[in-house]
């Protein structure tokens, strides 16, 4: 992989939560998502995912969060990974589009991480197995690639997506 020879960059103030989903294929530099710490709106460990007969392959099931329904959409099949398993929910991220006030459950590994702007990086351009529209962007850290899924792309669609 070509590694850019422009200098790290830093980006605008607030925090951040890193994460990796489930089964999303291992790339190298290793690759992270990030979220606004503002469309987090909690964390559960292992809750109970029961899986939605007939509904899209990107929607792994449904749980309760806060007396409600949740759906859990499996970030990494719609990333291009391999689908999760529903039985193994090791962490769900409850995270909310920004333009919307829909909430929606992410599937990801124990590792999650805080990390407070601004973060020195470098524009990416290393071609991912991903559609372009399905993320805001791509990020260059020091040892790992940061990406931003477009969770209103996502949830929301215009047009037709993977998902």
């Amino acid at each position: 992989m070509p590694r850019s020879s422009a200098p790290l960059t830093r980006s605008t103030h607030g925090q951040i939560i890193c994460f990796r989903p489930l089964d999303l294929p291992t790339l190298t530099p290793p690759l992270m998502c990030a979220l606004s710490i503002s469309q987090v709106a909690q964390i559960l460990h292992a809750p109970v995912c029961l899986p939605l007969p007939g509904s899209a392959p990107a929607i792994l099931g449904i749980t309760l969060w806060q007396h409600s329904p949740l759906i859990v959409l499996d970030l990494a099949w719609c990333l291009g990974g391999s689908p999760a398993r529903v039985s193994a929910l090791p962490r769900l991220l409850v995270a909310r589009a920004t333009t919307t006030p829909t909430y929606v459950g992410l599937p990801v590994q124990p590792d999650l991480c805080i990390r407070s702007l601004p973060l020195p990086h470098r524009p990416g351009n290393q071609p991912l197995p991903w559609q372009a529209a399905l993320f805001r962007g791509q990020f260059v850290l020091e040892n790992e690639t940061l990406v931003i899924p477009d969770l209103d792309r996502l949830l929301l669609p215009q047009e037709p997506c993977v998902c």
